[in-house]
């Protein structure tokens, strides 16, 4: 059982002035999952240059300071105390190098025992609490979620974490900057989608947009002619992603520079700023594969249902072929699909499994980077099959990947539905 509840948990360790959150989701790399040779908590740079400045040096090859880690979410673990070590792999930036890495990671958990090398926790969400002791020692608490409710009350506190993403979050500083796959250094000097103040509607700085609207954006600057289904849904999330945090800084900025007049006022801005992260998060992927299938040549109210509501008042996601085929005895069962999209699964799939009485073999497309062979089975065990976007296949176990939808499939199956 951990230390204690991980509502006082958060408590304890959000109310201390010095303390800085860093939290993201558990990839196949982290956990091993992918038997990459990267394995390690990634950090980025700018996080990690903040807690461990001595590591910020090409004065020497993979430049590392160890401290202490404390595992309170697995306490009875053998390893739930560690002394671990961020290493900065530099050679990309040491000169006479060869080596292509410019990364940081924290290793040596305790391999498999650690709750951080458990391949089933892949995609769970953890938070990782620094502080620095009067003696200059960096030291930390750590929280690898196991329940949805977890994972709820921690992203009440620093907003919604997606697959590949991560924040950072301090009391001082309680809207942190998000931190996404563009800021590895891999990402072109301007990625599409990143926006200048002036290049953004004008009505969009007081007034956010919607989701929708946002997501229409996205189509406007990133069309993706030529590319299939699969890769435009993923290369669509990422201009998505730079829209949201250009409106989001520029909105921003000009609130903060403009100060506030007391404490009270300031949290209800940054409870504004975790909503607005929450929405987007939470109908994103809903959004950009509705519009997908419409570029698809797949017709709403005809080919497809969008949020449809049946039996029991519930609302699935899409109906394949349309709400009136489904809710048509005659028609047969066979020719029915249901699609639910959800970024991560974790324990959400079960909730899945209780819609659409009528359909018993449940379809699911999800970003989550990764998933163990155990929790997979379990899955199609219970009647789920699991689309994934093809670029994200290389995050998932080898002996998996066969089982795997493309997105592109799934659409080709919507098709055949037709009469």
């Amino acid at each position: 059982m951990p230390v204690m509840p991980i509502e006082e948990w958060i408590e304890e360790h959000s109310s201390e002035g010095d303390a800085i959150w860093y939290v993201k989701r558990l990839s196949g790399n982290d956990t091993g999952l992918t038997g990459g040779h990267q394995v390690g908590i990634y950090v980025p740079r700018p996080i990690a240059f903040e807690l461990f400045p001595a590591i910020d040096t090409v004065d020497k090859k993979n430049p590392r300071q160890n401290f202490d880690l404390m595992i309170d979410s697995h306490p009875a673990s053998d390893v739930s105390q560690a002394k671990v070590v961020a290493i900065y792999y530099n050679a990309r930036r040491v000169p006479g190098e060869t080596g292509t890495r410019n990364e940081v990671r924290i290793t040596r958990f305790g391999g498999r025992q650690s709750p951080f090398q458990d391949v089933d926790n892949t995609s769970a969400l953890t938070a990782l609490v620094f502080r620095a002791g009067k003696d200059g020692q960096v030291r930390a608490n750590a929280w690898v979620c196991e329940s949805v409710e977890e994972e709820d009350a921690i992203e009440g506190l620093v907003g919604p974490i997606d697959p590949g993403k991560a924040v950072r979050w301090s009391r001082q500083q309680p809207v942190g900057p998000l931190f996404g796959r563009l800021t590895r250094g891999t990402a072109p000097a301007a990625p599409v989608g990143r926006m200048s103040r002036e290049e953004i509607p004008a009505a969009w700085i007081n007034n956010f947009p919607s989701g929708q609207e946002i997501v229409d954006k996205t189509v406007e600057l990133f069309p993706g002619t030529g590319l299939d289904p699969d890769k435009r849904l993923v290369r669509r999330r990422d201009v998505e992603w730079e829209i949201f945090q250009s409106i989001e800084r520029a909105g921003s900025m000009e609130t903060v520079a403009r100060g506030f007049e007391q404490f009270e006022e300031f949290l209800k801005f940054a409870n504004s700023v975790m909503q607005r992260r929450k929405s987007r998060s939470g109908n994103s992927l809903e959004f950009h594969v509705r519009h997908i299938l419409g570029e698809e040549g797949l017709v709403e109210g005809v080919d497809f249902s969008f949020n449809a509501r049946i039996e029991g008042g519930k609302k699935p996601d899409f109906l394949f072929p349309n709400k009136g085929r489904y809710e048509d005895p005659e028609h047969p069962a066979t020719e029915l699909r249901i699609l639910a999209a959800k970024t991560t699964l974790r324990d959400r799939w079960r909730q899945i499994m209780r819609e659409a009485d009528r359909i018993p073999l449940k379809h699911a497309i999800t970003l989550q980077e990764g998933l163990s062979d155990n929790q997979f089975r379990e899955m199609r065990e219970a009647g789920l099959q699991l689309v994934v976007p093809v670029p994200l296949w290389s995050k998932y176990p080898q002996g998996i990947r066969d089982e795997l939808w493309s997105l592109e499939r799934f659409i080709a199956e919507a098709r055949a539905l037709r009469k």
